[in-house]
Formats: C-alpha cells, structure tokens, sequence
C-alpha cells in the first residue's frame, strides 16, 4: 500500500525539481506546483486503500470504500460502519489479544464491524478477506490493526495492539471531526 504513495513522491520530486530546472520555472511558480502535487498527495492517500471483504457465507462480497452503500442497499436503511481489520500472518498471540479487545466492545452501538485477515490461515469467519488482500495490509509486519471510516478512509493503522479503549477514541474524534 505504501509503496504507490513512495513513488508518487519521487515523482513529484523530479516534475517540481529536476524537470522544472530546464523549463526554467519562476521559483514562485515551483511553489505552487509542489503545493497542488501535495494536495494531490493527500487525496490520494485517503482514498488509495482499497480491498475486498467477504461475510461469513461469502455471499455477499464488499468494498472497504463503499461498504457503507452497500450495507445500506443489502439491509434498507442507512449504515456507515467503521471497520476494524485485523490482519497477521497466523492466528498469533497478538491476533488472539486484539479479538479479545474487539469482544469487549458493543459494535452495534459503536457502529463497527470487524474485518479477520489472515495469511496462512484461511479464515470463513464473520467477515474476512483473502490472503492476498492480507499480505497487502501487513505491509511486510506480521500484525497490523487499521481502523477504517465508513467511506473507507484509513483513519489509524498500527502494527501493536489497540485496546478497546484507543479505538472508542478513534472513532468518536472522528466522529466530531465531521
């Protein structure tokens, strides 16, 4: 996931830097290209992170960026859900935890659901993903936690575990962000 966002900054790094040298760019001009490139930087890392989840039966298939249509369209009334994706290697020590830690919350009042995305275990539990879409979340760690806004922004991703407490935090600030 990471690695698109690197190139697109070496990238820009060339078009503002190097390129811009032989057209002779007025430094003023340099300035206000690097700003609308660093606009664009952000943009696109709200919205670069995309995968597909399946339910439990895998029936039904969803995306992290429109999960909150498609529940709404699947059930009749609206849902904007926050997801919470845990995604390791194996059924790890960690994993177990932060399972524990999602236990201990009320998702219906919180509005959350709960992503398993494992590696070399396969996993037909609640809603899951693939392996493939697992190596990408993990981003070369064996465990990783991302907490994802109904739109499918990536609000937090961390490679330890977030207690029940950090992710209420989580969600209600960006709750009142909106």
């Amino acid at each position: 996931m990471k690695k698109p966002l690197t190139s697109l900054i070496k990238t820009i790094h060339k078009i503002v830097f190097k390129w811009s040298y032989p057209a002779k760019l007025h430094q003023s001009y340099r300035a206000i290209v690097l700003s609308v490139f660093l606009l664009l930087i952000f943009t696109a890392n709200a919205y670069s992170v995309d995968f597909i989840f399946y339910d439990s039966d895998k029936r039904h298939q969803y995306s992290i960026t429109k999960m909150a249509a498609q529940f709404t369209k699947l059930y009749g009334y609206e849902i904007k859900p926050y997801a919470i994706v845990v995604a390791a290697t194996k059924h790890s020590t960690k994993f177990k935890q932060q399972l524990k830690y999602l236990s201990k919350l009320d998702a219906e009042k919180w509005s959350l659901i709960y992503i398993q995305s494992l590696v070399t275990q396969g996993t037909d539990d609640n809603y899951h993903t693939d392996k493939n879409v697992a190596v990408q979340l993990l981003q070369d760690n064996s465990f990783n936690v991302l907490i994802f806004s109904p739109s499918g922004v990536l609000l937090k991703e961390s490679n330890h575990v977030l207690n029940d407490k950090e992710i209420i935090n989580i969600v209600t600030q960006e709750v009142s962000n909106r």
